[in-house]
């Protein structure tokens, strides 16, 4: 039995490398699981990979990654401490005629044991999507691409994910 946070991550990344629960598996070049410190308190979970970041096999590379740091220097933080993942494992640009919506929802069940595994402080959601699968799956809330602007900087509390 593994008791470890570290080598319950471990497990998790191996099965995240060895998932194949959709087409996307067939064509990335990187299955994501993350990148920073472990035991921060703080997690940032992005909705999915871009292009960009699965040619270079980082995790919020390019613009992406110079806002988040700029986010991070205004709240006077190190990005570097936190920990930093997607939602969506694997690049998916190359695949169009299978579903984003299959996709997000074969990946979320990963998110989630990392959440558990971890046992953050604070989650910071970036983008609609992601907040859509993670943080309304749970609430009773709705909210819309429309609407999705009221919730940025607003904190919910989860009692259980």
């Amino acid at each position: 039995m593994l008791t470890s946070k570290r080598d319950r991550l471990l497990d998790l990344r191996l099965q995240i490398q060895a998932c194949i629960r959709c087409p996307y598996s067939e064509t990335r070049d990187t299955p994501f699981f993350g990148d920073g410190e472990y035991r921060s308190p703080i997690l940032v979970i992005g909705s999915a990979p871009r292009k960009r970041d699965d040619a270079e096999g980082e995790v919020f590379s390019g613009r992406a990654s110079r806002k988040l740091e700029r986010m991070f220097q205004a709240a006077e933080l190190d990005i570097n401490k936190a920990y930093r993942t997607y939602l969506l494992r694997c690049y998916g640009g190359r695949e169009p005629s299978f579903g984003e919506f299959t996709a997000f929802k074969r990946c979320q069940s990963y998110t989630v044991q990392m959440i558990k595994i971890m046992r953050p402080t604070a989650v910071v959601v970036c983008g609609y999507k992601a907040f859509k699968w993670l943080i309304l799956k749970w609430t009773r809330e709705v909210a819309d691409e429309h609407s999705f602007y009221k919730w940025v900087g607003r904190a919910v509390r989860l009692r259980e994910v």
